[in-house]
């Protein structure tokens, strides 16, 4: 039912890496309009093992606070710039 109703349509495979220094990582990429986007997720418990976790050599930049990247904004506004 969802399906029918109208909307913009964002395509993404999330890939769950597990456990990387300790924190749980998941990796989204996007296909379509945004193919070639890849958005890392990490998940921490605590502020504090979050500020002392090291960026991954595979990402390029921190997005967390960049209203540009979230799913509304992805779906309706493409590929930031």
């Amino acid at each position: 039912m969802l399906a029918r109703l109208p909307g913009r349509i964002l395509n993404k495979t999330r890939h769950y890496l597990g456990q990387v220094n300790g924190a749980e990582l998941s990796v989204d990429r996007f296909e379509g309009e945004l193919a070639g986007l890849l958005l890392a997720e990490a998940e921490f418990e605590s502020i504090e093992a979050m500020e002392a976790y090291p960026m991954p050599d595979f990402c390029t930049f921190e997005v967390t606070n960049d209203t540009a990247y979230t799913g509304g904004a992805l779906a309706s506004n493409g590929l930031p710039k």
